[in-house]
């Protein structure tokens, strides 16, 4: 991080605790959370850490604690925060810090190994063996709910449970954009239940052949007005 990140960072991770007869922590929050970072930012397994960093056992202890004592999700619900209220909207006007007034749901299957205590199955439609997260993120692409299941879970059956966290941790929300794979009865539960209005979004069906032509055509024109 540049120091002007960890200024922002610094006021939500706690001094490491440690007693006058002990040794002094040998590394800084700051050289923690870096390596916190690096981690999740290249997905390696924790042991492949690079030894610039803190030994790999310290940093995932500190990952555990942090997680444990909601240490990580205060800091990032702190710079979302940040990010929307710096972020206007497409008009201009100012976006509220932490009241987002519309959500948009998805999920998204995950290869895993056979590692872990979490549930793996099989998703046909994806044809993808492991987990499936399921997110609910605000017009910016910021996370506000996060549930994590089996591959073989389908999109519906997790939808409610989700759409009713985001609403209670963010009563704003008044609207939810979905694919096609919530159509049904889950859309009229959804808006039954939490009085959040569900709007399905369609992806275009144009022939790849058909777009691949306009944009052909559209070069053409470019390159022909010079």
């Amino acid at each position: 991080m540049t120091d002007q990140e960890w200024e922002i960072a610094s006021q939500y991770i706690p001094e490491p605790i440690w007693f006058r007869n002990l040794e002094k922590p040998k590394h800084s929050r700051r050289d923690i959370v870096d390596a916190i970072f690096y981690r999740e930012r290249t997905g390696c397994q924790w042991r492949n850490l690079p030894h610039d960093f803190a030994p790999w056992q310290t940093v995932f202890q500190y990952y555990w604690r942090w997680g444990k004592n909601g240490v990580l999700e205060r800091l990032h619900d702190a710079l979302r925060a940040q990010v929307r209220a710096t972020t206007p909207h497409a008009d201009g006007t100012a976006r509220s810090g932490n009241a987002p007034t519309i959500s948009i749901v998805d999920s998204q299957s995950a290869k895993t190994s056979e590692e872990g205590e979490e549930e793996r199955g099989y998703d046909a439609g994806k044809k993808v063996k492991g987990r499936k997260r399921h997110m609910a993120v605000d017009a910016l692409g910021l996370m506000l709910a996060l549930h994590v299941s089996s591959a073989s879970v389908q999109d519906r059956d997790a939808a409610l449970e989700l759409v009713k966290e985001t609403k209670r941790e963010f009563p704003s929300v008044g609207k939810v954009f979905m694919d096609g794979g919530y159509r049904g009865q889950i859309k009229v539960d959804i808006e039954r239940i939490t009085g959040v209005r569900v709007e399905i979004t369609m992806r275009s069906d144009t022939p790849k052949k058909a777009s691949n032509h306009c944009l052909s055509a559209g070069s053409s024109s470019v390159l022909s007005d010079g």
